[in-house]
């Protein structure tokens, strides 16, 4: 089903329902990702998402301007009891709220989508937890829906570097010491190599192994959160990394010592910025600095592919701040539809920091006992 409203402005703004909607984009959709800088999750990959979530209640909210897609924001339908919340298709596979868009689109397109999002019917919250302050959405929602501090998410601009070389030796005198010393200590693996995946089989072995070791390390911090061992996340992504159309913007790289794997890194690529979404490394080696200096080749190999930034994404911690050259400020935004929807709206806003800090009061002994 597609429902268009047509303006003076030659905007035209539709909503179409169903996975059936994501065939019958496909085209269209992929080419508007080669026309813009930052692409916030790829059609492939939320097709592989949908799919295996048996996502429901899929919309797509889709404007063209002079009868060109220059906009698509997909969407599914959660429930929280008898609540239906609306939220990204990607869920945590996408980094942010933000839709695909063309840069430069005039204020009309945002405000026809905005108004489209919020005339959607069977919908009790609209949840939008990880907008950039600088989204023209946060200035649309004005005084209808209060805005509350997310995270920071932390970058590298990397424009301000000629090369990868000018870039390392920018780094501090202590980080340059730390990272030769560690590998020294893991080339008596071996000798150490950066290997960016391109081979299917490769790629899902080496993705396979990282979902592991994160999410043992997840249980040994007794990490509240079970995202990393959903099984449906498990399988879009490994269905991802050994999809042909998302070699070039799934990012799979391994570091080995020897022949062993000693960390992997996971990110979206896209025309300027690489999105860095999973990190992890062999615990047995965590002495030895792998996490660090795969971080330090993949940030190099952004550069040299002529990358703009390197995105360390939401939240910001000390390990990425330690690396960062900028900070974007993040907000959650949540709607109420419904009354229902408003009933909720205290639980969405500060349930899962309230459950989370409930979480870390628990003795060792009751958190070892779950899963993250």
């Amino acid at each position: 089903m597609t429902r268009d409203s047509r303006l003076r402005t030659h905007v035209e703004v539709g909503i179409l329902e169903g996975e059936a909607a994501l065939e019958e984009l496909g085209p269209e959709w992929q080419e508007l990702q080669q026309r813009v800088p930052l692409v916030p999750a790829p059609y492939r990959l939320l097709c592989h998402v949908a799919r295996r979530s048996k996502a429901s209640g899929i919309r797509v909210l889709t404007a063209r301007a002079g009868g060109r897609l220059v906009l698509v924001w997909p969407f599914k339908t959660v429930r929280q009891g008898p609540v239906r919340i609306l939220s990204r298709l990607g869920g945590v596979l996408q980094p942010t709220d933000q839709p695909l868009a063309e840069t430069g689109l005039p204020p009309t397109v945002w405000t026809e989508a905005w108004r489209a999002l919020l005339d959607l019917g069977e919908v009790d919250v609209i949840s939008l937890p990880s907008l950039p302050r600088s989204s023209p959405f946060v200035r649309l929602a004005g005084r209808a829906a209060p805005l509350h501090p997310h995270a920071e998410a932390c970058s590298i601009d990397l424009d301000t570097w000629d090369d990868a070389e000018a870039w390392r030796a920018s780094l501090s005198k202590n980080r340059r010491k730390a990272l030769r010393r560690h590998r020294r200590k893991l080339t008596e693996q071996g000798e150490v190599r950066f290997e960016p995946l391109y081979d299917l089989s490769s790629r899902r072995t080496a993705l396979a192994q990282a979902l592991g070791w994160k999410s043992e390390w997840l249980r040994e911090q007794g990490a509240f959160g079970r995202s990393f061992s959903t099984p449906w996340l498990e399988q879009a992504l490994l269905d991802a990394a050994s999809d042909p159309a998302l070699r070039e913007s799934l990012g799979v790289f391994r570091l080995r010592a020897g022949a062993r794997t000693v960390a992997v890194e996971v990110g979206l690529v896209d025309a300027s910025v690489f999105q860095s979404w999973l990190g992890a490394y062999d615990p047995e080696l965590g002495t030895h600095g792998p996490g660090s200096q795969l971080t330090a080749e993949v940030i190099g190999w952004c550069k040299d592919q002529d990358l703009a930034c390197y995105d360390f994404l939401a939240p910001a911690s000390p390990f990425k701040q330690s690396w960062s050259t900028t900070t974007t400020g993040m907000v959650a935004l949540h709607l109420a539809r419904s009354r229902r929807g408003r009933l909720l709206l205290p639980l969405l806003r500060e349930g899962r920091a309230a459950a989370k800090a409930a979480w870390e009061l628990l003795p060792d002994e009751a958190r070892g006992g779950r899963g993250a």
